[in-house]
């Protein structure tokens, strides 16, 4: 768990312009021209021991319908500097890193000589079947508060 904190947290670090990019747009009202990037690898090349960023640039990463002035940026940048990376940059593209890092660690456990794994990897044991985060998350404990969060949530009243 370390191991991928340490890379998800570069992740999160490297993607911070991005992530800024998109809170201001969303802040001072500016629509997307075209979509985001779908895949990660449209954004950061990942192995399970490091992330890089690709060589594009931020602006056709996210194309905006114009640019913020630097009043807007100014004004909203102390709120975006406050913000935990982990609880509010993106969530798609930390579920996008998020799978990518586990394919690569499926891959890894499955190599003879693995760095991971040592003299497990290559053993002959493959991994079945679909094995994403949404299979994880059915194994997973359920996160401490959810109850209370939910109890919370309005529900629509029905008309009759």
């Amino acid at each position: 768990m370390e191991r991928f904190g340490k890379v998800y947290d570069k992740f999160l670090n490297e993607t911070g312009t991005l992530n800024w990019r998109l809170f201001v747009a969303r802040k001072c009202g500016i629509p997307q021209v075209e979509r985001l990037p779908e895949r990660i690898g449209q954004i950061a090349a990942v192995s399970l021991d490091d992330v890089s960023l690709v060589d594009t640039s931020v602006d056709e990463l996210v194309v905006l319908q114009r640019e913020a002035s630097e009043v807007e940026s100014d004004h909203w940048s102390a709120e975006f500097r406050h913000l935990d990376p982990r609880a509010h940059y993106r969530g798609k593209f930390a579920l996008m890193f998020f799978k990518r890092w586990l394919g690569l660690l499926v891959e890894e456990r499955t190599v003879q000589g693995s760095t991971w794994f040592g003299d497990l990897g290559g053993d002959g044991m493959k991994p079945r079947g679909y094995f994403e985060a949404e299979v994880l998350a059915t194994k997973s404990r359920l996160p401490d508060g959810l109850e209370d969060f939910l109890s919370g949530v309005p529900t629509p009243i029905s008309v009759h």
